[in-house]
């Protein structure tokens, strides 16, 4: 016999909890959170359509009141006890002290938005939109710091470079390929396949550090400087260089082999 979610959206019980504010003890319910059951998103979403911005604002003022009585911080996630609970949760159910640093999990997300974008051409003006009534006048302020923030970090390039930085990387995968296919012998000696989720062939210098160094696309390309590397390590790895210029122009003119 099946057993049915708790909440009912009529779908089978996947997970158990260990307990529940409702019955006092376990329930089955079909995701490992109850928020992710579609009967109880929608529960809270006729429940939030039908109230006044009043309401809303009283309610706000109650949950900062209640958190901080609670645990000392208007936001209930800022209390250390708070995160040592939920990192042991996450270590319990996905291995990892965040969702986002298990790879299965990292994978399926990224897949799932870029097919949201495939399937419906005005997902992106809906998302921006969708900012913009949300965060009102501040919405503008809050993207350039958003922007700023991540051209300081080195994850996003500054938007007055990025035309060159686009002919910079473009150079650099031209020759990469070019040169992957008269030693490949040499780059893959095991015959390893490649693809976005196989393998890749990666910049131990990094590109990125290639070209805010004024390095040129010939020397990031050269053999001495690529290695094969598993998709996920690849992306993991982002603009983290794990060799020195130094070291790299070193092997060059050495004729080093890789």
């Amino acid at each position: 016999m099946n057993i049915l979610c708790y909440h009912g959206c009529g779908q089978p019980a996947t997970h158990t909890t260990k307990t529940s504010r409702a019955t006092k003890g376990p329930i089955d319910q079909c995701a490992p959170s109850a928020n992710a059951c579609p009967a109880v998103k929608q529960r809270k979403k006729s429940k939030v359509a039908d109230h006044t911005d009043e309401q809303r604002e009283q309610a706000h003022k109650k949950r900062e009141a209640t958190n901080l009585a609670k645990y000392g911080n208007t936001v209930s996630i800022m209390s250390p006890a708070i995160q040592a609970k939920r990192r042991a949760t996450m270590i319990e159910r996905y291995g990892v002290e965040h969702p986002t640093l298990n790879n299965d999990i990292r994978e399926k997300a990224a897949s799932s938005i870029k097919q949201a974008y495939i399937n419906d051409e005005t997902y992106a003006v809906r998302i921006i939109e969708s900012r913009k009534q949300k965060h009102g006048e501040e919405y503008a302020s809050i993207t350039s710091k958003t922007r700023e923030t991540n051209v300081a970090n080195g994850r996003w390039v500054d938007p007055a470079l990025r035309t060159v930085w686009a002919q910079y990387k473009f150079q650099v995968k031209y020759l990469t390929s070019k040169l992957y296919k008269k030693h490949k012998d040499i780059i893959n000696p095991d015959d390893l396949p490649i693809g976005i989720c196989l393998h890749q062939v990666d910049h131990i210098y990094s590109i990125r550090h290639g070209f805010e160094n004024k390095v040129d696309p010939a020397i990031i390309a050269s053999i001495h400087n690529l290695r094969m590397m598993w998709h996920t390590d690849n992306k993991s790895k982002h603009i983290r260089s794990d060799q020195t210029l130094e070291t790299l122009m070193s092997a060059i003119e050495k004729g080093c082999k890789p």
